[in-house]
C-alpha cells in the first residue's frame, strides 16, 4: 500500500514538472513574438519614428526628411508633413496629416496650375517656396516653407515673407464688390468695382505700437496711412491664395482671396 502511494506521488510530481516546463516554453515563445511587433508591413519601425513613404519608397522619419507644415489656426493641433520623390520629381505630393499612419497622395496639375496638387477635398499650392494645404471650401489648413538647398523647413515659429505675399489684388470673400490692391508701398481700395482711395502701405512685424497697439499676430500687421489718420489691420492668416485680417477698431475679421 505504501509503495502504491509512493508511486502516485512520484507520478504527480513528474506531471507537474512537465506542465511547468511546457508553460515556460510557451511563454518564451510569446516573448519572442513581441520583438519587432511595432514594424508595419513595409518593415518600418514605429517606435523609432519611422514610417513608410510611398513616393520615396522607403522608411523615413518625417521630422528629418519631410517639409513641416504648421497649422494655420492653433486649434488644428500638431504639424503635418509633406514629401516629394526627390527635389527634381514633384509629380506627386505625399501629405501626412496628424494622427494618420497612412498618407494622402496629391497629383500635380499641369498648365497654369503647375503649382497645384489635388486629391479629394485637399489642395496643395506652392508660391515662392511657400506650400499651403487647403481643405473643403478652400480653407487654409497648414503652411510650410522649403529652405533653399535643404529638405527641411523654417522653425515652427517662423513666418512667410508677408510683405511679398501681400503684393497684388485681394478680393473680399464675403463681399464680391470689395477689394484692395497692394503695389509696393501703396494700398488702393475698391468698392463696387470702382477705385475708392489710395493710401500709404506699411508692414509692421510687431503690432504692439502706433495704430496697432494691443493687437497680436505672428504674421504681423499692416497699416494704411491717409491724410488725417492711420488704420491698422492684424493678419490672422496668410498664404499665396488666402488672407484673413482683423480690422483694428472694429475687431471684425475679413476674408480675402487673391484675384491676381
Amino acid at each position: 500500500m505504501l509503495k502504491i502511494k509512493y508511486l502516485l506521488v512520484l507520478l504527480f510530481g513528474l506531471t507537474m514538472a512537465c506542465s511547468t516546463k511546457k508553460e515556460t516554453s510557451e511563454n518564451e515563445g510569446k516573448s519572442d513574438l513581441v520583438v519587432g511587433a511595432d514594424e508595419d508591413q513595409h518593415g518600418c519601425k514605429g517606435s523609432a519614428g519611422y514610417q513608410w513613404s510611398a513616393v520615396q519608397k522607403k522608411c523615413v522619419r518625417l521630422f528629418e526628411t519631410g517639409i513641416e507644415l504648421t497649422p494655420v489656426r492653433a486649434q488644428q493641433g500638431t504639424v503635418a508633413y509633406l514629401l516629394f520623390a526627390s527635389p527634381d520629381d514633384d509629380a506627386t505630393a505625399e501629405v501626412f496629416l496628424p494622427g494618420d499612419r497612412s498618407s494622402r497622395l496629391l497629383t500635380k496639375k499641369t498648365g497654369d496650375d503647375a503649382g497645384t496638387w489635388t486629391f479629394d477635398t485637399l489642395t496643395l499650392t506652392q508660391w515662392k517656396g511657400m506650400y499651403t494645404l487647403s481643405g473643403p471650401g478652400d480653407a487654409d489648413l497648414y503652411q510650410g516653407h522649403l529652405e533653399v538647398g535643404a529638405a527641411t523647413v523654417a522653425p515652427a515659429d517662423a513666418v512667410p515673407d508677408v510683405v511679398t505675399l501681400l503684393q497684388g489684388k485681394w478680393q473680399s470673400v464675403d463681399d464680391p464688390k470689395a477689394a484692395f490692391t497692394v503695389n509696393g508701398t501703396s494700398l488702393t481700395t475698391y468698392d463696387k468695382g470702382q477705385k475708392r482711395v489710395t493710401n500709404t502701405f506699411a508692414y509692421v512685424a510687431d503690432c504692439g505700437g502706433n495704430a496697432c497697439n494691443g493687437q497680436k499676430s505672428k504674421y504681423g500687421c499692416f497699416t494704411t496711412a491717409g491724410e488725417f489718420d492711420i488704420d491698422c489691420q492684424s493678419i490672422v492668416a496668410i498664404s499665396a491664395t488666402n488672407l484673413e485680417v482683423t480690422q483694428g477698431a472694429t475687431g471684425k475679421t475679413i476674408r480675402y482671396r487673391r484675384s491676381q
